[in-house]
């Protein structure tokens, strides 16, 4: 007679019983409370003029969950003495990517709102408008990624930690299943990662006909012909394209540098400028007539001053924020990209 059930971590033999028959949630053991934590000399955790921003985040996790199964995503954890930035955070956070974080109010908003205290009702009250936000606009959930970068999901190694790192380098990817190495499924990508996986022949001539016709092709130490043994990666020019051949699987700190580096700034189809704290979420509808570039900013500070540009001729941007109607904002065009502040 359950209506469903919670289950922390992922169910013994990979699904639930009972699966099918009641919606099931499953609360992912990698989420975290989103920030930005910067790093100094030593283990001292301090702000200085060289140090970049480290983001924790949860919305590749979210992205990986639904790209993996069809169904609602959710994330539950707790935050430590949170402000309502932190809640729009974290509410925002797992939203932009279509999923959903438990709102987890803190003892002491529990306890103002069973005291009936003004300023708890209040902070409630803007907690559950940032919540209605994204409800409203319920319809994002609808659209799809998008990305030059294909990945295939890896059998061995630091599978997820790829995912976390690559987006945290602001590479728009896309999942890619291995049937959709086979016919046009390949179509609209300019790189393929495709480390940690064990090819077949025909997978391998797939993934070589690809980088032969201008794609890169990505590959760990399993590829037939492999790297030069004086250095971890191997770049070889084939026809129009690249195939990068690895020695050994990568860390995932170094994939996500050497992805970023191999396929160039300029070609990942959007980038953000000064904004070093935001990390997109970057969508299109199915008939691929709207893009939805979310933006998180995860410190305190505001970005006030973002600038966006896309690959590619659009006729207008609206701007939608958790303060206010959407705004019309004025774009910039170039012979390949639009740019809007």
């Amino acid at each position: 007679g359950l209506d469903g059930f919670v289950l922390e971590g992922e169910p013994a033999g990979g699904r639930a019983a009972g699966e099918g028959a009641r919606p099931t949630v499953v609360l992912p053991k990698a989420a975290i409370p989103p920030g930005v934590r910067v790093f100094g000399e030593g283990d001292a955790v301090q702000a200085t003029p060289t140090s970049e921003p480290w983001i924790e985040f949860n919305s590749w996790l979210v992205g990986l969950l639904r790209a993996r199964a069809a169904e609602p995503a959710w994330l539950g954890y707790t935050l430590e003495s949170p402000s309502l930035a932190d809640y729009t955070r974290a509410i925002a956070d797992a939203a932009a990517a279509g999923g959903h974080w438990i709102v987890a109010p803190d003892d002491a908003l529990v306890s103002g709102l069973a005291a009936g205290k003004p300023e708890a009702q209040r902070l409630w009250r803007r907690i559950a408008g940032v919540s209605r936000f994204f409800e409203e606009r319920a319809a994002w959930r609808q659209f799809v990624p998008v990305g030059p970068l294909g990945i295939l999901p890896a059998e061995t190694g630091a599978a997820e930690e790829n995912f976390n790192l690559i987006a945290r380098r602001r590479i728009p990817y896309r999942l890619l299943s291995r049937a959709a190495l086979a016919g046009p499924g390949l179509a609209g990508f300019s790189a393929v990662l495709a480390t940690g996986c064990k090819l077949g022949d025909a997978e391998q001539a797939l993934l070589s006909k690809f980088a032969q016709d201008g794609g890169l092709a990505v590959v760990g130490p399993g590829w037939g012909g492999s790297a030069a043994k004086d250095k971890p990666v191997e770049v070889k020019q084939t026809g129009k394209g690249r195939i990068a051949v690895y020695e050994q699987e990568p860390d995932s700190e170094s994939l996500s540098k050497d992805l970023l580096h191999y396929m160039g700034k300029d070609n990942l189809g959007i980038r953000l400028f000064h904004a070093p704290s935001v990390l997109p979420v970057i969508l299109e509808s199915r008939d691929r007539q709207q893009l939805l570039v979310q933006m998180v900013n995860y410190a305190t500070r505001p970005a006030d001053a973002v600038m966006i540009r896309v690959a590619g001729e659009y006729r207008g941007a609206r701007l939608y924020s958790l303060d206010g109607a959407p705004v019309a904002l004025e774009l910039e065009r170039s012979e390949r990209s639009t740019e809007v502040t």
